[in-house]
């Protein structure tokens, strides 16, 4: 891990514990790697661990052709300070489900279709939404979302 990336997860992290305010919410795109790494990353994550009640988390990954200029897989986190310790981990990575194709003057674009999403989430659709609470995490606090689907799409 680079001195960048290091700058990027120390900031995020004293903004997450110093500077987010009770009922705050941060909000960012990072690579899926956050969800699994086993260093770097993993400091943020373990905030869950750290104050199991203070915070609650969601994380949606992303299809990837959403974002075209990168080969890196993405997702949404979303960190709340609402004292609840719940988690929310949605698969959004099909872009066949998830997203929309355009063809722009002969390039394919995609488009995300959040109304899908919401709507998957709003369903509780167990083929790409899990919820539960901190504690019932894996693995040191794994945000992976397929690892605890029921089924895989």
């Amino acid at each position: 891990m680079g001195r960048a990336s290091r700058t990027v997860i120390d900031n995020l992290y004293q903004l997450a514990t110093k500077a987010l305010n009770d009922k705050g919410v941060m909000c960012c795109i990072l690579p899926l790697s956050f969800c699994t790494a086993p260093s770097g990353w993993s400091d943020l994550r373990k905030i869950l661990c750290e104050y199991p009640n203070k915070y609650s988390a969601a994380v949606i990954s992303l299809p990837k052709m959403l974002m075209p200029y990168t080969s890196e897989d993405v997702c949404l986190f979303i960190l709340s300070k609402d004292n609840q310790g719940k988690v929310l981990l949605v698969d959004a990575s099909s872009s066949e489900i998830f997203c929309v194709r355009h063809d722009v003057a002969g390039a394919k674009e995609f488009e995300l279709k959040p109304q899908t999403v919401i709507e998957t989430i709003s369903k509780c659709d167990e083929r790409f939404v899990w919820g539960g609470a901190t504690s019932d995490l894996a693995g040191g606090v794994n945000l992976l979302p397929s690892r605890y689907l029921l089924t895989q799409h």
